[in-house]
C-alpha cells in the first residue's frame, strides 16, 4: 500500500509539472475555468497521497513488536 501511495504521488507531481507550463491560464471562459479545476484536483491528489503516506509510516512506528504481545500475553492472568 505505502507503495502505491508513493507511486501515485511521484506521477501527480510529475503530470502537474508537466501539465503546468500548457494550461491556458490566460484563456478566456471554460478554458480558464478547465486550467484552475485541473490544478486543485490535482492538488487534491497530491494531498491525499501525501496523508496516505504518512499514515501508513505513522500505523507502522504504532505496531507492537511479537515480544512486546507476548510479555502482554504473559503479564495477564486468566483465571477460569
Amino acid at each position: 500500500m505505502k507503495q502505491r501511495a508513493l507511486i501515485c504521488l511521484l506521477l501527480a507531481c510529475i503530470l502537474a509539472a508537466y501539465a503546468f507550463e500548457r494550461l491556458p491560464f490566460e484563456g478566456q471562459g471554460l478554458n480558464q475555468i478547465f486550467a484552475y479545476s485541473w490544478i486543485v484536483f490535482c492538488a487534491l491528489v497530491i494531498a491525499g497521497n501525501g496523508l496516505a503516506l504518512l499514515k501508513q509510516s505513522r500505523r507502522v512506528m504504532d505496531l507492537p513488536t511479537e515480544e512486546e504481545e507476548r510479555e502482554t500475553m504473559e503479564k495477564e492472568r486468566q483465571f477460569g
